[in-house]
Parts: C-alpha cells; structure tokens; sequence
C-alpha cells in the first residue's frame, strides 16, 4: 500500500469502525451540544484527543462551532506525537487519509507553500503519522462536519520549534488564496499512579479538585493566547500532553488576527464514570479562537 493512503489505526478502538455507528455517535455529541454565536470570525481551536467515549463531546463542540461559523477549504491539524521522537514538526504532505465516513483529503499545495517557505523549519514525514491517534481520531468528526474540506496534518513536539513553526504556518496561511483554519490536538492533566504515574495530590474528591484546578492554569493561558507560556506551563505542571500543539496554533491563530480565545466546553473522564472513586483521569477543554 502507498504511504500516500494512511489507513485508520483506531478505529473500533477509540471511535465506531462502522460508518453509521459513527454518524450517529456524531450525532448524539450534536445534539447534545451548545453552540456559541460568534459575531466576529473564528480562526482555529483546541480539540482533546481521547476516546470519543471520553472527549469526542468536546471535540464535536468545537467543529459543530467552526460549522456555524464558516466552511474551511482546508483545515490545518497540529498533532502532538506519543509514539515517535520528532524534532521538527513534520508533516503528512500528500494523498489521503481513509476514515469509516470516506476518504479525507491532504491539501499537498498548501504543503508544497509551506515546505518551500519555511527554510527547512517543518519537514515531511510520512511515517511519523503512522500509529499516531491526536489527528486521527478527529477525522470523522471533521468528514462528518466538513465533508469537501482538505487537511493538512502537522506532528508538533512540545520544544523549542513548536511556537516558531506556528507562526511560520500562519504566515504562509495568511498568503495562501484558500481559506484555512487551524487546529491543535491535546489533552490536559494526566492524573493518577496506576496509568500516568502521577498523583500530587493523593485520591479521591480533593485530588479531582486539583487537577481541574491544574488543567485551569493552562486553560487560562490558553484563553489569553500566550503561545510562549504554554510549554513551560506545561512541563512545570504536567497539565498539557499537546503543549507543542497548543503552542503552534495559538501562534498561527495570533498570526491571522485572532484576539481571544473562548472555552466552549471542560470536562475529566472521571465524569463518564462518576461512582467510580476518583483515582485515576484526564482533563480535556474545547477552544476556539476568534476575532
């Protein structure tokens, strides 16, 4: 098989196999959602990256947002890479990628501007998004809510290339004659000894309690769209998986006009299985950022 043609490494694990399973897992998150109107123009988000049982809610919000307020031709992902070591951002610069609803496009001219114009700051790699789940798992979402829109995915390592590389994409964005949203994939606190081998604050109520008060110092530095912050916070707090990500598309979001950021939606997976003693779980926020 062609590198060209990623095929799907999650599904039936993290979101339905079955094409209608997924429209109407889809559908249930629509329904189910609250849709902020936004009188000024939105320019990219935050999307969690967890099973849809746990966080597709949160990532259906910030798409069924994007829907309401305008129709990108190409939407731009920043993932964050759990399994391979990059340095550089790397991109999935051509062909497709298949998804229970259909296939997704690559817009490989946008890639094309993006490698000729960003002197070697973001590369193509292929391989490196083989396995990978924080851009795959939002793919159906985005083929269910954009059906013609073009994607281009980028893996972003929380260091020292992340917020330069978000700037360099919006630039090129900004030239480019399509129009192009961005948006980053993480998830924030990863609490608990058994999974994540962390655990501050001890179990129960009060631990929960803290770490949504951790996942709230990142969220805040989010809101206020301070890429340059993220990755410290981040690595101080352990409260961002996707702090590259999140840095990246803050930049190129700051690059193409926006001004604010919006919290549409925060949730722990604690609340999916709430008589559980809280022991062990992950933050997730929705984001959108906007003029």
């Amino acid at each position: 098989m062609s590198d060209m043609f990623r095929k799907p490494s999650y599904a039936g694990t993290f979101y339905p196999i079955d094409r209608d399973e997924c429209i109407n897992q889809i559908q249930k998150f629509t329904k189910a959602q609250f849709v902020s109107e936004f009188s000024g123009q939105i320019l990219g988000g935050i999307v969690p990256h967890a099973g849809w049982i746990y966080s597709g809610r949160l990532a259906a919000a910030v798409f069924q947002t994007i829907k309401g307020n305008l129709n990108p031709e190409t939407i731009v992902l920043f993932g964050t890479p759990h399994h391979t070591r990059i340095g550089r951002p790397v991109m999935y610069d051509r062909g497709a990628w298949n998804t229970p609803l259909g296939d997704v496009l690559v817009d490989d001219e946008l890639s094309n501007e993006i490698l000729r114009n960003s002197g070697n700051k973001i590369l193509i790699s292929r391989d490196a998004h083989y396995g990978e789940h924080s851009i795959e798992v939002q793919l159906p979402l985005i083929k269910y809510y954009f059906p013609e829109s073009k994607i281009l995915p980028v893996l972003i390592s929380p260091n020292e290339f992340a917020t330069e590389a978000g700037s360099i994409i919006g630039s090129i964005i900004s030239k480019y004659s399509k129009n192009s949203i961005v948006v980053g994939s993480s998830d924030l606190t990863h609490y608990g000894l058994r999974y994540y081998g962390y655990e501050p604050a001890g179990t129960g109520k009060s631990a929960l309690e803290w770490s949504k008060n951790n996942d709230m110092r990142v969220v805040k530095l989010m809101l206020q769209m301070e890429a340059e912050h993220i990755i410290p916070e981040a690595i101080a707090h352990n409260n961002a998986c996707g702090a590259g990500s999140i840095a990246a598309t803050i930049a190129a979001t700051k690059v193409l006009g926006a001004n604010k950021g919006k919290l549409l939606d925060y949730m722990t997976s604690q609340e999916v299985y709430p008589e559980k003693t809280p022991t062990d779980f992950v933050g997730y926020a929705a984001i959108v950022f906007y003029i």
